[in-house]
């Protein structure tokens, strides 16, 4: 494997020959996990003057999809005292909207741009809102890009609405995980 292409690579890791509906769920799954660490990699060879490591990059998204297998929620658990709930990837039930939150930081700078998405049933998107600002690291921006889907939901009046983020900190510290953000 260490002389594999990662176009080659990737080819052998999602294409497998089941096709049940689990299989294709992970692989979707492995799928997204893999492209996400290869835009991360990416952004740090852009911005960060990182150089990139095929190999490393290969074992990360390994790394990284073997620990989302052991924490991916099972079933989604809902705050006590809100309708809101801190879900993964997956098209809103009818009546609920999901507002979805990301954030790029610049290290060099502590500049961050916010990014929102709120969507409806069967994807709708009701808006956007890109919000500058500043944080001290990308957990930080991240927990902020939550804070500002909080605020816009509540502007909105959404009642029934779900906050989707990837930063796994940030999720386990709003589900109840005490000292996961850092």
């Amino acid at each position: 494997m260490e002389n594999i292409m990662l176009h080659d690579w990737l080819i052998n890791k999602f294409l497998s020959a089941t096709n049940n509906s689990v299989s294709q769920v992970v692989n979707v799954d492995k799928i997204a996990t893999a492209l996400w660490i290869i835009w991360k990699v990416r952004c740090s060879l852009i911005f960060d003057n990182v150089q990139v490591n095929v190999q490393e990059t290969k074992r990360r998204i390994n790394r990284e999809f073997n620990e989302w297998l052991i924490h991916r929620p099972i079933q989604h658990s809902r705050s006590q005292n809100t309708d809101t709930e801190l879900l993964s990837s997956k098209a809103p039930d009818q009546g609920v909207f999901k507002i979805n939150f990301d954030e790029t930081f610049y290290k060099e700078t502590g500049n961050i741009g916010l990014g929102l998405i709120w969507r409806g049933f069967a994807d709708s998107c009701h808006g956007v809102i890109c919000i500058p600002t500043t944080a001290v690291d990308a957990e930080q921006a991240e927990a902020l890009a939550l804070l500002e889907a909080i605020k816009w939901a509540k502007e909105v009046g959404l009642k029934e609405v779900q906050f989707e983020g990837d930063c796994n900190n940030v999720v386990m510290a709003v589900n109840g995980t005490i000292g996961s953000v850092h």
